[in-house]
């Protein structure tokens, strides 16, 4: 049974690790303990050896194929094919390889997080230790500035503050005491526990360590993170379907070819090499290699975007997301507090005041004192906001941004009495002298929670007077209160008081009850411009956003309205979540896109059960908190500015503006190369095809066979290796993020896909067997071969032309927005134009130079390729108006 130690009292924390507060735990007790429950470290677990992880990969059915085409370019003896598939092995390979390696690199990352010194009590005295020799019942001596090395059970707090964003993904610095706890409840609320990997922002205490290692919060993360099952990426699943489907169709052709050859009298050799060579061709080898160079690119156009792509196979996997689970703080703001809403002069008109509409004149008696409330009520003394509470630091920068000279404000008065802030009394209090004035009037200045300000005034300050409060003045002032709370800000309120010199020190209990109310003041974590458009622009391509955030209801509801998020009002706890069972949460994720007060283990919990209903996820994040849910996602985004390393080992893209912007971007990069995978997969296999069907249909009807086994080999590099390679640099559609994504398991190519590589395969295969035949008996088997190789080459790349198109008309394509497709066809036709010129290629070849007349010939029956292809188009769009109808 899993002990939790928030709701225990510290006695019985005390009694279960029998340990003396005020000594600690002795040299014995700390090795008893370490015995137990071993170091503070986390734990490696079962590590594969490189070896292992390298050879699944060659469990992959497209490398299956490929080698198997390695071993058939092998014995026919065309060695250079063989080498630049086993390249293209290889380089598959190693990618697989380094996508597995990605989890034992998140981890690696969180064991960073632990390597700190620790301040401990033991044998009654104060000792600096590693935190790898932390043990349970160690006491902890916190302060500012220590990052805290184990979980630990609060026992003495002086106004502990602790920055646990990174964990929980809150921007504000979590309050801590030492009261007793009596609910459930989640990280977030657990105010008297301290957590390993977060730190000490104010305050300080005492705390007995309760967890270590593998047992604290970070080492569960660390624990899902290395255990996540990573899924195949789509192209992967739609290629393994590809190769099964080839390895099929080249089996039963090869086999079914060789056998009607041999019963129909061609020499077994013949037959054997020729069934062989077919075989070679048939498998598309050039596709891993131009898949490869399109996500090569796509990774260099998305670096040039900001955002680095760490592992190829995530380039594309981005173009298939279905779903963009997001962490709100960091993501779609910016993890900066700042000071958005001023409330003043209630009295007098009520109205909540847009900073940026405001612009304090400080001769004003309202904005004089409103500015010496945030200068001195503040711990700021001039400085820049970095190191402050986040709080101080916004008040800061919007003094900075109003142009108001803090230096100048502190040079008037002296700071003779100060109160931190109380979580207790929800208030601080700073008393001034004037330095230059004779008169001894002092000023008390008062920064909290409303309702502590509220408590001790009696006025409120106008323009250019003070007004006695009513206490209907008060209420409308907590009525705003509760709505900025609400509307997601966290809402304080400041005033001041006026004493003489007779006043004595400050106390909590003990300032006088005649305060004038200054204002309310709003915080909220800054929302980035970009994230509202963003969001905008994933709905339109049919892309589900969701809000996975550790913040309360009422700031992740605002903040969803605010981006665009549907049903922002319909928010699901994290407390809620735990009550689910993974068929009530599988109904709830139909509909809920907010989900607040969540942990770790609840975003994984989430992004497993879409993945199980068949979408794609992308996870985006940049705290540990989100690291096991990116380990998990299909595509884990993380953030390069601020965000943890532990996120970045995490994630397979890291964006380097934390441009939640950019991550649409990537989708339409991603969703580009699926789109000329697809052309290139669809021109090898119709260019494929129209070989074996050509080849077949001379054996069925009897008739020589129209290609040498070299001159089909040389078709595979002549048409094969150069336009196939050079559409994969084909630019984005104008509509490419108005579509609907793909979903998983989807097989790469389309009924219609499937078709029109038939049809094509067919035409092509027509076209070079009608000249081959008309040719034969007036110029003999060597020229009609050499026509037929002419035919099935030209016919080939104006089948490149027409599946460059897609389906656009082709008047309507401009063949100079891919340069390299140009340059490739204009290759591709001096190769062939070489072949028939040059006597040696002639000889190895076994061609024979052709008349200008039979060459444009050639060219003329190659283009009606276009032609019938522009027929298909038309009838496809027929086709389609009809049944809209």
């Amino acid at each position: 049974m899993i002990v939790q130690y928030y709701n225990q009292s510290v006695q019985s924390i005390v009694k279960h690790f029998a340990v003396d507060v005020k000594k600690g735990l002795s040299s014995t007790e700390v090795v008893n303990s370490q015995n137990e429950y071993g170091k503070n470290v986390l734990a490696d677990g079962k590590t594969e050896a490189s070896w292992e992880i390298m050879l699944r990969q060659f469990k992959s059915p497209l490398i299956v194929l490929l080698m198997g085409a390695v071993v058939v370019t092998g014995i026919i003896g065309e060695y250079i094919d063989g080498v630049v598939i086993l390249f293209t092995v290889i380089i598959n390979t190693l990618l697989g390889y380094i996508q597995e390696n990605k989890a034992k690199n998140a981890v690696d990352e969180l064991k960073k997080l632990q390597k700190h010194q620790a301040h401990v009590v033991r044998n009654g005295k104060n000792e600096f230790v590693l935190s790898s020799e932390v043990v349970p019942g160690d006491v902890l001596v916190l302060e500012a500035g220590q990052v805290v090395v184990a979980d630990a059970r609060l026992i003495v707090s002086y106004e502990i503050k602790l920055n646990e964003s990174a964990l929980t993904g809150e921007s504000f610095p979590a309050e801590k005491n030492t009261l007793d706890i009596a609910v459930p409840s989640v990280i977030q609320d657990q105010h008297n526990m301290v957590f390993s990997g977060t730190s000490v922002v104010n305050g300080a205490g005492r705390a007995i360590v309760v967890a270590t290692g593998k047992m604290s919060e970070i080492g569960k993360i660390a624990h899902d993170v290395s255990t996540v099952e990573k899924q195949q990426t789509p192209l992967t699943v739609q290629f393994n379907t590809l190769s099964k489907f080839l390895v099929a169709i080249v089996f039963t052709f090869s086999v079914g070819f060789f056998i009607f050859g041999v019963m129909s009298h061609i020499p077994v050799y013949d037959m054997f090499l020729l069934a062989l060579t077919l075989s070679v061709s048939v498998i598309p080898e050039g596709l891993a290699i131009a898949v490869t160079i399109s996500l090569a690119v796509g990774m260099f156009r998305m670096a040039s975007a900001q955002a680095v792509v760490k592992t190829l196979p995530a380039v594309e996997s981005l173009g298939s997301v279905t779903v963009v689970a997001i962490d709100k703080t960091g993501t779609l703001t910016k993890n900066e507090l700042s000071l958005t809403s001023i409330v003043t002069k209630v009295s007098s008109d009520g109205v909540a005041n847009l900073t940026g509409a405001i612009e304090p004149n400080v001769k004003v008696p309202l904005w004089e004192r409103f500015s010496q409330v945030l200068v001195f009520a503040n711990g700021a003394n001039g400085a820049s906001p970095a190191g402050l509470d986040p709080i101080d630091g916004a008040n800061v920068m919007w003094l900075k941004s109003k142009k108001i000279d803090i230096g100048e404000v502190l040079n008037q008065r002296t700071i003779v009495d100060a109160l931190p802030f109380s979580s207790e009394k929800q208030f601080e209090a700073v008393m001034t002298l004037h330095k230059t004035m004779h008169v001894d009037q002092r000023v008390i200045y008062l920064k909290g929670s409303p309702e502590a300000v509220l408590s001790f005034c009696s006025h409120e300050q106008l323009d250019e007077s003070i007004i006695i409060m009513q206490s209907n003045t008060q209420n409308e002032i907590r009525l705003i209160s509760r709505n900025m709370a609400e509307t997601g800000l966290k809402p304080l309120a400041i005033a001041y008081a006026l004493c003489d010199e007779n006043f004595g020190d400050l106390a909590y209990e003990s300032l006088p009850q005649k305060f004038v109310f200054v204002g309310l003041l709003g915080y909220a974590d800054t929302l980035r411009p970009e994230a509202k458009e963003s969001v905008t622009k994933a709905y339109q391509g049919g892309i589900r956003v969701v809000m996975l955030t550790g913040d309360h209801r009422e700031t992740a509801s605002e903040i969803a309205r605010q981006v665009g998020i549907n049903n922002p009002k319909d928010v699901v706890e994290g407390k809620e979540i735990d009550f689910f069972t993974d068929s009530q949460l599988r109904d709830k994720l139909k509909t809920c896109n907010v989900f607040a007060r969540v942990t770790p283990a609840h975003k994984l919990r989430i992004v497993k059960i879409f993945q199980e209903q068949g979408e794609i996820v992308a996870m985006t994040g940049d705290g540990v908190n989100d690291a096991p849910a990116l380990s998990q996602a299909d595509i884990g985004v993380s953030m390069g500015k601020g965000g943890t390393d532990v996120a970045r080992g995490a994630s397979d893209v890291v964006l380097l503006d934390n441009n939640f912007a950019t991550i649409i971007a990537a989708i339409a990069e991603g969703r580009s190369i699926f789109d000329n995978v697809k052309k290139v997969v669809i021109y090898l296999m119709s260019t494929n095809v129209s070989e074996l069907f050509l080849m077949v249909g001379a054996l069925v009807l009897g008739l020589p066979f129209p290609l040498y086994p070299t001159q089909i080999l040389w078709l595979n590099v002549v048409t094969d290796g150069f336009p196939d390679t050079a559409l994969v640099f084909e630019p984005k559609g104008k509509d490419i993020l108005k579509r609907v994504p793909r979903k998983r398991g989807a097989f790469i190519l389309s009924r219609n896909d499937v078709l029109w590589i038939i049809t094509q395969g067919i035409e092509m295969a027509l076209l070079a067997g009608i000249v081959f035949y008309v040719t034969l008996p007036e110029k003999g088997l060597e020229y009609a071969r050499t026509m037929a190789l002419m035919t099935a080459a030209f016919s080939q790349l104006a089948n490149a032309i027409s599946v460059k198109a897609g389906n656009r008309p082709l008047w309507k394509v401009s063949l100079l927005d891919n340069v390299w497709f140009v340059a490739a066809l204009v290759v591709s036709v001096l190769l062939q134009f070489s072949v028939i010129g040059i006597p040696l290629l002639r000889e190895v070849f076994r061609t024979t130079s052709l008349s200008m007349n039979d060459i444009l010939l050639c060219v003329a029956v190659s283009s009606l390729v276009l032609v019938f292809a522009e027929f298909a188009k038309i009838l496809i769009w027929i086709t389609k108006k009809h049944e809209a109808h």
